[in-house]
């Protein structure tokens, strides 16, 4: 599979530098890069092609910056992995807002970059993946990608998706964690959660993106803790 990559930077030096450090990669074979020096001319490629896989963007650009770029293409793209590249730290919070993959620091560090870019093919390999579930007699596709979060009632669960849709399957909640990723967690025996969808969380609760809370069992705080910081570190 190919991959197409962006990198959107208005200094040529860094575009440079990022685009060496890519082709040093050990997938460098499976890609297609393409570079912009700045969002503006981004964005009118992006009109014609937005079948882009990853965008390192630049934070620090005139007219409009990497943050509002990345807005603007989630706008229509959720299955893109976005990497920040920036000088300043105080940008990173910022991050959560585009469901940013990671961001890194100037300048750049060819080890850090490759381990960034091995979990963002294996992010988009797993956007890829469904699971089959049987509803009303019919067999229904859905996209792991596109869960949110499952709820347990007795033998049944609800499976609840980003399109707010939900299905009712008849199933064990257990049963059916073993058909899914590491991205998903379970704070409670009732619920399994997709951590792409988790805003925060607590030692009695997560709120998800959408302000539904979710219960968190006492005994399962730590590992959901862990597992909700180094999913957005990009560990």
């Amino acid at each position: 599979m190919k991959y197409n990559i962006a990198i959107i930077d208005d200094e040529q030096v860094q575009r440079e530098y990022l685009l060496t450090i890519i082709n040093s990669w050990k997938k460098s074979s499976e890609l297609n890069i393409k570079t912009f020096h700045n969002a503006e001319s981004f964005l009118f490629d992006y009109e014609e092609n937005k079948d882009y896989d990853i965008l390192l963007l630049d934070i620090e650009m005139d007219k409009i910056n990497g943050i509002e770029l990345a807005k603007k293409v989630r706008m229509d793209n959720e299955r893109v992995q976005i990497i920040f590249i920036t000088g300043f730290a105080d940008y990173m919070s910022l991050g959560f807002d585009v469901s940013a993959l990671h961001y890194l620091m100037k300048p750049v560090s060819k080890e850090k970059l490759h381990q960034v870019l091995d979990k963002a093919v294996n992010l988009l390999s797993k956007k890829e993946a469904n699971i089959i579930i049987k509803v009303d007699g019919q067999n229904t596709i859905i996209k792991l990608i596109d869960i949110v979060y499952v709820e347990s009632y007795g033998h049944y669960i609800s499976i609840n998706t980003v399109d707010k849709k939900e299905y009712i399957v008849k199933i064990g909640i257990n049963k059916f964690a073993e058909e899914l990723d590491n991205t998903f967690i379970i704070p409670h025996r009732s619920y399994i959660v997709n951590l792409k969808y988790v805003k925060s969380i607590s030692k009695n609760s997560i709120i998800l993106d959408d302000s539904k809370e979710i219960s968190m069992a006492k005994n399962n705080f730590d590992d959901v803790n862990k597992a909700f910081i180094n999913y957005y570190r990009g560990v």
